[in-house]
């Protein structure tokens, strides 16, 4: 059970600390929406920030490797016990 809380609290450290990173990030990559506006066509920076989908991507790119390492490792210490 107490290996349930950790991970538990793990991930959702990692949700909430990728938080401000992916705010940032988001603008700094404001050069690379820009590219996807003009030449993909892809609708992505409005009149005083990127799109929704922004910083959604942003935040996917930054959890989603972190969450999978966390659950990973999370198995490999559950099977190495032998449980």
């Amino acid at each position: 059970m107490r290996n349930v809380v950790i991970l538990g609290f793990s991930l959702l450290a990692v949700l909430a600390l990728s938080l401000p990173v992916a705010f940032a990030a988001t603008f700094l990559l404001w050069p690379v929406w820009s590219w996807a506006e003009l030449d993909l066509g892809i609708e992505s920076i409005g009149h005083a920030m990127p799109a929704g989908w922004c910083f959604s991507a942003t935040y996917a790119a930054l959890t989603v490797p972190m969450i999978s390492w966390i659950l990973w490792r999370a198995y490999v210490k559950h099977v190495a016990r032998g449980a």
